[in-house]
């Protein structure tokens, strides 16, 4: 179970049995790849951003082991030494200019506390205090240049902007322990489910 899949399962279970059933595949669109890869360069250090402190490694994918499941996860950033990690988030403004993220809503982020019980099971401890690194995309139209003249194409791109906003939080072991209560229950669920579809479609 990863974190993804937890929360999809949560979330709309038609389209967990769709994916994890069925073999369905993942949604994704070009601002998700262009996040993948941003995270990529700068695991690389392909790229800088200004303001931007990176650890400069990534995390080894994870798998665990608790209550019986194999859990799986995979952090963006992450310092060996200090068992401390941090994620990264691309995006764009909003339509009214907002930014996607603020303190409230990384608080609420239970991606941070399932990186944090995992590393902590793995290593037996990690720092409990993180962050969330919004990294500023937007579209732009492709130009050309024909005879002196600038032409805009209709198909866009994605860039970075140079703007990063950091968003500190520490994790507290009473939402550790939620969490383990919550993935307990989506595995029990899950189960079940997955126990009466199998005898659905084979009656």
């Amino acid at each position: 179970m990863s974190y993804s899949s937890h929360e999809l399962w949560k979330k709309d279970k038609n389209a967990y049995r769709k994916r994890y059933y069925e073999g369905e595949e993942s949604f994704t669109n070009v601002e998700m790849i262009f996040g993948k890869q941003i995270a990529e360069q700068l695991e690389k250090k392909e790229i800088k951003i200004k303001g931007l402190k990176s650890y400069g490694k990534a995390e080894e994918p994870m798998n665990v082991k608790f209550e019986g499941l194999k859990l799986k996860g995979y952090a963006d950033d992450f310092c060996p030494k200090r068992i401390k990690f941090q994620e990264f988030k691309t995006g764009h403004l909003d339509s009214k200019g907002n930014v996607p993220w603020n303190a409230l809503k990384v608080a609420k982020h239970a991606q941070l506390v399932w990186y944090y019980m995992m590393l902590k099971m793995k290593y037996g401890k990690c720092n409990p205090r993180t962050q969330l690194v919004w990294i500023e995309t937007e579209f732009m139209n492709k130009t050309l240049i024909y005879e002196g003249h600038e032409l805009k194409t209709q198909s866009r791109e994605l860039r970075l902007t140079g703007r990063e906003e950091t968003f500190k939080r520490k994790i507290e072991e009473w939402e550790v322990e939620k969490l383990k209560k919550e993935i307990i229950k989506s595995a029990e669920e899950i189960t079940k489910d997955y126990e009466q579809y199998k005898n659905k479609i084979s009656n």
